[in-house]
C-alpha cells in the first residue's frame, strides 16, 4: 500500500506503473521511487521475490472494468512540497484524523481516498478504493497500523519515526468479496464484507512487512498536517528536511467531534465524515455499511465470523469512558457504559483507532441487544459492565470463552470460563441460589449456592 510513501507523507497521487513492470534505463536508471534490480524497476521494499502484486485479482466489469494489477501498495510518488525553513514547532503526537488525498484516480479505473489517524503512539493509515469518481461507495480498504515516536529537532520541524505493526485488507462490496473468494485472493476463500484479514508482508499485494520503518518529519499548520516530502525508508536513511502539502483534518470519531450539531461523525464510506443521522437508536440494530443510526452513533458489524448475516448494532465511538453517554438502567445505576479496550467487545470496527462504548443492556430479561446477540455481564478495571455478545449453544456450568464457544441465550461466560445465568437477587434463579459478591450488582445463579 502506498501508505508511507505518497499518501501518508505528502497528500498527492500519481498513477504509477506496477512494480517490476519497467525495464531499467541507461546506467540502471528508473523513475523516482524505483530501484533497478536485475534489470527491472522495483519500488522500495519490493523486488523479484515480491512482485506478485495483484495480477490475478480480477474484478467484475461492473466494478472496475479491469483487474487490480496496477495497484501497488508500496509505491513511492513525486511529491509537491515547499521548504518551510526552520520553524519553531512544539513536538507531540499530532492527535486527530486527516484526509491525505481527495477522491483521486487510481490505476485500472478505480478511485482512491487516503486517511491517516494518530492516537498517542499509534498511527493508522487507510487506503480506501472506490469504483466511481464521487468516492461514495467503497470497494475495499487497506489499513496499516504502525507505532509512532516523535522528537524535537533544533530549528526545524518535528522528527517522526513509524514502524509497521500489521497490515489488513477489508472487502466492503459483496461482488468484490465474491471475486476475492473465487481467486482466492492472498490464499483466503472466506472473505466477508466488513471482516478484515491480516496480510502483513504478503506478496499477493506487495504488502509492507512488520518492522518496516520510516524516518520522517511533520508539522501542524492552519491548513492541516504536513509530512516530509521524501521520507527515509528503513534504518539508517536520511530524514527529509522539506515538508509536503497539508492534509486537511476530518471529524473525530471519538466524542463525535468536528461536525455541526445536526450531523454525525461516522464511518459511512470507510473514512470519518460528517453525515446526516438516521433513526436507529443507540443499541438497536442497523444496516451496515449504511449510516442509519441516530446522532452520536454508527452502525457496527459483529466480528464472530460465524453468523450469516453478522449482527449489527448502533454504537458510540470513544476515546475514554467520558465519551460513553448512554444512561445506566434504573435497576443497575452503578453499571455504566465503558470505553472497551481492543479485543474486549464483540462488536469492533477495523477502520479507526477509536474504540467502542459498551451497551447498557438487561442481562436478566435479555433486553437492549439486537437479534442474534446475548446481553452478558463482564468486568474491566475492577467494575462490571454489560454488553452484547454472540448467542451460542453452551449450557449452564459448561466451558466457554470470550471468543467462543459462546453461551446459550440468557447466560454469561464468567471469569472462570463457565456459563452462568446472571442475577440481581434470588427471584432471578428459580431453584438455584443467587450468589452475590457484595460489591458488584450482578451475581451468578449457582446450584446449591456453589459455582
Amino acid at each position: 500500500m502506498r501508505l508511507f510513501f505518497c499518501a501518508l507523507l505528502a497528500g498527492c497521487f500519481a498513477p504509477k506503473p506496477p512494480t517490476g513492470a519497467l525495464s531499467c534505463g541507461d546506467r540502471d536508471s528508473c523513475p523516482d521511487g524505483y530501484s533497478c534490480i536485475g534489470g527491472r524497476c522495483w519500488t522500495s521494499g519490493t523486488g523479484p521475490d515480491m512482485a506478485v502484486a495483484l495480477d490475478d485479482m480480477s474484478m467484475p466489469e461492473d466494478l472496475s472494468g479491469s483487474d487490480l494489477a496496477g495497484l501497488d501498495f508500496s509505491a513511492n510518488a513525486d511529491l509537491t512540497s515547499r521548504d518551510l525553513g526552520s520553524a519553531d514547532i512544539a513536538c507531540a503526537p499530532p492527535i486527530g484524523t486527516w484526509q491525505v488525498t481527495a477522491c483521486v484516480p487510481a490505476p485500472n479505473g478505480l478511485f482512491e481516498r487516503d486517511f491517516v489517524e494518530v492516537n498517542g503512539s499509534a498511527l493508522l493509515y487507510d487506503n480506501v478504493y472506490y469504483n466511481a469518481n464521487d468516492c461514495a461507495t467503497p470497494l475495499f480498504l487497506i489499513s496499516t497500523l504502525s507505532t509512532l515516536s516523535v522528537t524535537a529537532q533544533p530549528g526545524g520541524p518535528c522528527a517522526m519515526d513509524t514502524t509497521v505493526q500489521s497490515v489488513s485488507a477489508l472487502a466492503l462490496d459483496t461482488t468484490l468479496k465474491n471475486s476475492w473468494n473465487s481467486m482466492p485472493f492472498c490464499g483466503f476463500t472466506d472473505w466477508a464484507v466488513g471482516l478484515p484479514k491480516t496480510v502483513t508482508g504478503l506478496g499477493c499485494g506487495s504488502f509492507l512487512a512488520a518492522g518496516f520503518t520510516v524516518a520522517n518529519i511533520y508539522a501542524l499548520d492552519p491548513g492541516g498536517l504536513r509530512f516530509g516530502s521524501n521520507p527515509g525508508v528503513d534504518a539508517g536513511t536520511t530524514r527529509p528536511t522539506v515538508l509536503g502539502s497539508p492534509a486537511p483534518a476530518t471529524c473525530s470519531l471519538g466524542g463525535n467531534l468536528g461536525c455541526f450539531v445536526s450531523k454525525n461523525c461516522s464511518l459511512h464510506s470507510a473514512y470519518p465524515q460528517c453525515t446526516t443521522p438516521g433513526g436507529n437508536a443507540l443499541g438497536s440494530g442497523c444496516s451496515f455499511p449504511a449510516d442509519d443510526c441516530a446522532a452520536g452513533a454508527d452502525c457496527i458489524l459483529g466480528t464472530d465470523g460465524g453468523a450469516t448475516p453478522e449482527p449489527t448494532q448502533c454504537r458510540q465511538f470513544c476515546r475514554d469512558d467520558n465519551d460513553c453517554t448512554q444512561a445506566p438502567l434504573a435497576a443497575t445505576p452503578t453499571i455504566k457504559s465503558r470505553c472497551a479496550p481492543a479485543g474486549l467487545a464483540f462488536f469492533t470496527q477495523p477502520f479507526s483507532l477509536a474504540k467502542l462504548c459498551t451497551i447498557n443492556c438487561d442481562p436478566i430479561n435479555q433486553l437492549g441487544c439486537p437479534p442474534g446477540t446475548n446481553c452478558v455481564v463482564s468486568s474491566f478495571g475492577g467494575s462490571q459492565f454489560t454488553d452484547c455478545a454472540p448467542i451460542g449453544s453452551v449450557g449452564a456450568g459448561a466451558s466457554c470463552g470470550t471468543t467462543g464457544p459462546y453461551c446459550a441465550s440468557g447466560l454469561t461466560c464468567e471469569s472462570n470460563n463457565k456459563c452462568r445465568k446472571p442475577c440481581l437477587g434470588p427471584g432471578n434463579c428459580g431453584s438455584d441460589q443467587c450468589v452475590l459478591s457484595g460489591v458488584d450488582p450482578y451475581g451468578s445463579c449457582c446450584p446449591g449456592g456453589s459455582c
